[in-house]
């Protein structure tokens, strides 16, 4: 699937539906859509990954926005015509899925924001399972990263990560699962 290339001020709605259902302004982040769709057209790199991490969380930290840019994330990542968004949205998935809640979003009274994170990272947990054997090592050491920061001390995920099938020579994936066993151990 290749999203439509907006021209700048055009509704993000067309490429991304429901981005703009959001209610994003309330959440402290107006600008979210269109970086989204951005992402979704053709991303311009560094540069939007650092304003949407700075929308989403950043340096370990969640915000409220990013439970709900979420699903929009999963999608970008999913779709194949699009392998710089799809890198991105991945990178920005896997910092959300270790990140913890910003202090002033606790102190505000936004107690549940990592358990909100966790169930929409749920819903891409068969995409994950899909990477870990997609022959890439790159994408496999990533979808371990994922995994682990996806609720990972559960039997399924301890199960797929002695999965005899992982190519443990692989440097990438060596050090993915040390790195996910080490966090696990750590929870």
């Amino acid at each position: 699937m290749r999203f439509p290339f907006l021209r700048a001020g055009e509704d993000p709605e067309p490429v991304l539906p429901g981005v703009t259902g959001v209610p994003w302004a309330a959440l402290g982040a107006p600008d979210v859509p269109g970086l989204l769709a951005d992402l979704a057209r053709e991303p311009s790199g560094k540069m939007l990954r650092e304003r949407l991490s700075s929308q989403l969380g950043h340096c370990g930290l969640l915000l409220r926005p990013a439970p709900e840019a979420v699903p929009f994330l999963l999608r970008i990542a999913e779709a194949s015509g699009n392998a710089l968004g799809s890198a991105i949205a991945l990178d920005l998935i896997e910092e959300i899925a270790y990140g913890e809640p910003d202090g002033e979003e606790v102190a505000a009274g936004i107690t549940d924001l990592r358990e909100r994170v966790e169930s929409a990272l749920e819903e891409g947990r068969p995409f994950f399972e899909r990477m870990l054997h997609s022959g890439d090592p790159l994408t496999t050491a990533q979808a371990i990263a994922i995994l682990a920061g996806l609720n990972g001390r559960t039997e399924r995920l301890r199960a797929l990560l002695a999965d005899p099938a992982l190519d443990r020579s692989d440097e990438h994936i060596a050090s993915a699962l040390t790195e996910a066993r080490r966090y696990l151990d750590d929870e």
